[in-house]
Parts: C-alpha cells; structure tokens; sequence
C-alpha cells in the first residue's frame, strides 16, 4: 500500500468486508470494473491453563472439548485481484471445478471490493496491493530476528569449537 499515491489512495472507496458464506451473499456487488481482495479469518488462541487472569473475547472448544479463549480475530488477505466486472468476477469463485471456491466453503472468508473505472488506475492499484501482499507474505515467513541471531551464534559456535563439525575417520 506504500506504493500508493495520495491522490489514488484518496479516491478509493472499498466496500465493507462481506462473508463468502456462498454467491448469495454477493447479489449487491456492482457490475462495475474494480478491484476485489479475499481475506480469511484468523483466531489467536490459548487454552484455560495459559490464560490464568487474562480475560478473552470469547470462548470455543476444540474437537477434543477443551475450551480455548480467542484472544485476538484478525483477517489476513490471501488474494488480490482486478476485474473488468466485479458481480461476475466474485459469483464466479463459487462455480464449481473452481478450487478457490472449495477454500471458500470450509473456511471463513470474506471479501471487499472497490469500483476503479479507469483501467490504468486500476492496473496501478492492482500492482500495488500484489506488491504489499507478496511483501508481507514474505516478512511473515521469516522468522524473528531474535530467532534468527540465537541460530546464527549456535552455528559460530558449532563452527569454531575444538571439534571439528565433519569429524575425518582415521
């Protein structure tokens, strides 16, 4: 989204997030060209044990009847895309054969859209949500920086010990 001018940030007017229970839930979606983003929800959660005098938001089991706390509910984009017809474009990910749309069904998603008339527009609105998403994909996969000096200083020491790593046979 950094990539974003002001000015095209500022005409963008995205839709509520709406579920993706089945296309029924789509028949408002404009045929308009624009462009649409898939989100599926994300729950933090922890069990009684570790909650221990932090209140939750609310409370689930598991399949083995445990309760678990949701600490935190979040929607993490899984899906950009541009279209020359939104309706279209949105009903379609539930036709069948489409494998999206199995994801649809057995997971909570939802989608929002914004109506971008202007094809260069849109293309550089496009661009830019792929790019943001590809990033964030890609810093999520990595793991913390912490982490990652602790293996760093594991393997210094593994290196430089009076052992060698590859012992020879004699």
């Amino acid at each position: 989204m950094e990539q974003l001018s002001v000015d095209i940030a500022a005409k963008i007017q995205w839709s509520h997030w709406s579920s993706c229970e089945s296309s029924f839930n789509l028949v408002l979606v404009p045929h308009h060209a624009g462009v649409y983003a898939l989100a599926e929800e994300v729950m933090e959660v922890e069990s009684r044990a570790e909650q221990q005098g932090h209140p939750g938001t609310g409370e689930q089991r598991t399949q083995a009847g445990e309760p678990l706390i949701i600490k935190r509910r979040k929607l993490a984009i899984f899906a950009v895309n541009e279209t020359g017809n939104l309706a279209y474009a949105t009903s379609s990910l539930f036709a069948l054969g489409n494998p999206l749309g199995e994801h649809l069904a057995h997971s909570r998603c939802y989608v929002r859209y914004a109506v971008i008339e202007d094809a260069a527009q849109r293309h550089e609105v496009y661009n830019a949500l792929q790019t943001w998403l590809t990033l964030s994909t890609k810093r999520a996969a990595q793991p913390p920086a912490k982490e990652v000096g602790a293996r760093n200083e594991s393997a210094e020491r593994r290196t430089t010990s009076a052992r060698p790593v590859f012992p020879a046979r004699l």
